[in-house]
């Protein structure tokens, strides 16, 4: 089978889709919707992608540039990026045509619908495409966004197949006109999690407590910054934040200075890293306000960690299959608090297994058995 896998390949969940596909035996051609993307992945064309990539390695050497920090807010205006995807939406439909011209797949799966998915299903050709949503791509970008909305409602009926990690977003997919007869898998969204990273064979070092999830709009992590500073006082924990090395000033500036020993605030690291720094922790915590299925849970899951996380129905569904979790208002500093010392005062639960879609073992199996479905119903 061969599939053109059509994604942002500077994320870890596309790179981690295209290495589960190879992995099942999937002849895999990458194709990246950015500019910043591996080698082994066809890189975009167009000026417009040009200039975003050029944007995105200035940030971070800009200082305190006024017009930096401008575009910084503008970028979090959902329509902003609709219109950004007019400007570059000629040039992405070419990329892929050509790469599907010259491949000849016999399925093109784009990850994710904003917009790699809205570009497939428009794109004018005849191989059937797959789409998948990683959770925030009806809530909160298309309920907030009347482009991207009549653009998911104009070419989801097209898609010979839907990939999803959230189950809400399989009845959102069928409001906006996905047929009911497209072949669906719910299924993690970088393939599911791999148990030879993530296992619970690592020892923890006791009272340590991992925040995994960077400084994203959608998580509360100053939120566990202030928890862990109150802890601190009372408790022997000591605490690491990932990828918020960036915030220590500001946490000067509001808190004063702490215990730098105790409170780590380190930067975004490499998966082996990660998945060990995981792998050692008591709890995980991750105070996302709106998500799909956080694959930082998963791998704490699968790491024999107790975690704390955002009241998301997705993650009610982990609880009720044994995972040891404890679901707080992640919009409260005080409720996040609580919810560590639980973890780190009382006796855990047993851990089940990793259910099957967050598998990437069983995902080996489960994923081309889907692709199949799409390529029968195709024929049919």
């Amino acid at each position: 089978m061969k599939v053109a896998l059509y994604g942002d390949f500077r994320s870890p969940h596309a790179r981690g889709w295209r290495d589960g596909l190879v992995s099942a035996g999937i002849d895999v051609l990458a194709i990246s919707s950015e500019l910043e993307a591996s080698d082994d992945a066809v890189r975009p064309t167009g000026l417009v992608s040009a200039a975003r990539q050029r944007y995105v390695e200035s940030r971070g050497r800009a200082g305190n540039n006024p017009l930096q920090a401008l575009v910084e807010k503008a970028s979090q205006i959902q329509t902003l990026h609709s219109l950004v995807q007019l400007g570059r939406g000629r040039a992405r439909r070419a990329d892929l045509a050509d790469a599907v011209r010259s491949f000849r797949p016999d399925l093109v799966h784009a990850l994710r619908l904003p917009y790699e998915g809205v570009t497939a299903l428009s794109s004018g050709h005849t191989v059937p495409t797959i789409v998948s949503s990683w959770g925030q791509d009806f809530v909160p970008q298309a309920s907030s966004d009347p482009l991207l909305r009549r653009w998911l409602q104009k070419y989801l009926p097209k898609a010979a197949g839907f990939q999803h990690d959230s189950p809400a977003d399989l009845d959102r997919a069928l409001r906006l006109g996905l047929s009911p007869d497209a072949p669906t898998l719910y299924a993690a969204g970088n393939f599911g999690v791999d148990e030879t990273q993530f296992h619970p064979r690592t020892s923890k070092i006791p009272g340590r407590v991992v925040y995994a999830r960077k400084a994203t709009s959608n998580c509360n992590y100053f939120g566990f910054i202030e928890a862990a500073i109150s802890l601190m006082k009372r408790t022997d924990a000591t605490f690491v934040g990932v990828g918020l090395s960036r915030l220590e000033s500001e946490v000067v500036r509001r808190f004063g200075d702490y215990d730098h020993s105790r409170l780590q605030l380190i930067d975004e690291i490499g998966l082996d890293e990660f998945a060990a720094v995981v792998r050692s922790a008591s709890v995980v915590v991750s105070p996302s306000y709106s998500d799909g299925m956080p694959v930082t849970v998963l791998g704490a899951v699968a790491s024999g960690a107790r975690i704390v996380a955002g009241e998301l129905p997705q993650l009610r569904d982990l609880v009720t299959a044994g995972a040891d979790i404890e679901l707080v208002d992640a919009t409260s500093t005080e409720a996040i608090e609580r919810g560590i010392e639980l973890m780190l005062t009382t006796p855990g639960r047993s851990q089940s297994e990793l259910p099957s879609p967050f598998s990437r073992r069983e995902n080996q199996h489960r994923v081309p058995h889907f692709y199949d479905s799409v390529m029968a119903a195709h024929r049919d």
